[in-house]
């Protein structure tokens, strides 16, 4: 078109309209371009348009972040289908995060105003914990009465006062409080060396006396009556001697094993008369843990010695043999269902059996109690348990510390 500059109008007209072009079309293209372009006004819809989509200023506090993908399952590497994206997440665009789309694609929001950092005020130091109390020296307080004069075999005449001997640490301290118990026909002196031993390393021990074991005189109920009350007389006068009454331990030997695990587990079905007792008998007499050391479990229904403490034969008097049987009232007659119990025996012992041990375990364990069994193949004779200078004596002695350890309250 070039050389047609001189061309009429009219002529370049005609040639529009012969090509197909519209009038105005042809128009335009002989109408000269303008001498400028005037800049026009957008309208007011596209005003309010530009302002829908136009980012607000960012805030200066952080945003929530949007979480990342997750990584891709092993099957959806190895060509199967793929895990499907996670929701779109509503996250705040001036947080900098990705905010993630209904197709997965990721569009970066802009990154946020730095914000003052704030000014570091200085952390606490830490509180020293104050450091453990030691228990120190043992103090022993002596023939502490625990009843009032009771008829016994022991002396008919005048009768008997059930008495203990308190160990205790001279530091006061919230200390486990034990109760051991010797056995039959036996005094508390058995016991005396293992009370100061478990006093020295922080305990409140009540080495106790109780009635029917000495000379072998009838003891049921009574010697399971006095244990109970000797249980609820340490509760109640251990804070005295800086124990707590919340953590008591029974340990009992030979005979004390017997009337040991009968107050252990059914000690509250054995109040006693009123006023036989210096400790109320609404104060439970159920320990937390009870340590069987060379324990009796099984009463021999033919034998003398049985015969006398339970006061007549098994066909006389059944009631009374069921009532002190430890296996009959275990069946389904749970008392104390927290009890922990620690059986230890000496497989060489020259008066009881094994069985004594393994059947007392089986039926504890049977019944849900928390029980452990220790069979140990030192140890000569029926004391060896006891003496601390022995190696059998030193692992029983261990044990008791690890059942009261584990029935600390937490």
């Amino acid at each position: 078109m070039g050389a047609a500059r001189g061309t009429p109008r009219a002529l370049l007209l005609f040639l529009a309209l012969v090509l197909g072009g519209s009038a105005p079309a042809a128009a335009a293209l002989t109408s000269p371009p303008p001498a400028s372009a005037a800049p026009v006004a957008p309208s007011p819809a596209a005003l309010r348009s530009a302002a829908a989509v136009t980012p607000a200023p960012c805030p200066s506090a952080p945003a929530t972040v949007a979480p990342s993908l997750p990584a891709a399952s092993p099957a959806a590497t190895g060509g199967g289908s793929p895990s499907p994206l996670p929701s779109p997440v509503a996250a705040d665009p001036c947080a900098g995060a990705t905010v993630l789309g209904p197709a997965g694609a990721a569009s970066p929001s802009p990154a946020p105003s730095p914000s003052p950092a704030p000014s570091a005020s200085p952390s606490p130091l830490p509180t020293a914990s104050p450091p453990p109390v030691r228990p120190g020296k043992v103090r022993l307080r002596a023939d502490v009465a625990m009843t009032p004069r009771l008829p016994c075999a022991e002396f008919p005449t005048s009768g008997c006062v059930n008495r203990a001997d308190i160990y205790y640490p001279e530091n006061r301290g919230d200390w486990p409080t034990i109760v051991t118990l010797h056995g039959r026909p036996r005094t508390p002196a058995d016991m005396a060396e293992l009370a100061r031993a478990l006093a020295k390393e922080g305990a409140v021990v009540f080495n106790i006396d109780y009635r029917g074991v000495r000379p072998v005189s009838r003891g049921f109920p009574d010697s399971v009556t006095d244990v109970a009350c000797a249980v609820r007389f340490a509760r109640e006068r251990t804070a005295r001697y800086g124990g707590d009454p919340d953590h008591v331990v029974v340990v009992g030997h030979s005979q004390g094993g017997y009337v040991g695990a009968m107050v252990s587990l059914f000690g509250d079905t054995f109040p006693g008369q009123a006023g036989e007792c210096f400790a109320s008998r609404r104060t439970s007499a159920l320990p937390d843990g009870f340590a069987h050391l060379a324990g009796v479990t099984l009463n021999d229904r033919d034998h003398p010695v049985n015969i006398i403490f339970f006061g007549g034969t098994f066909a006389a008097i059944p009631e009374v043999w069921l009532r002190g049987d430890i296996y009959h009232r275990l069946q389904g007659r749970q008392r104390n269902r927290d009890l922990r119990v620690q059986i230890v025996f000496e497989m060489n012992d020259p008066i009881l059996s094994d069985p004594h041990a393994t059947l007392f375990q089986a039926a504890l364990r049977r019944e849900g109690y928390r029980s452990k069994l220790a069979l140990l193949p030192i140890g000569s004779t029926h004391f060896d348990i006891l003496d601390l200078d022995t190696a059998v004596g030193r692992t029983a002695f261990r044990l008791v510390e690890r059942l009261i350890e584990r029935t600390r309250p937490r």
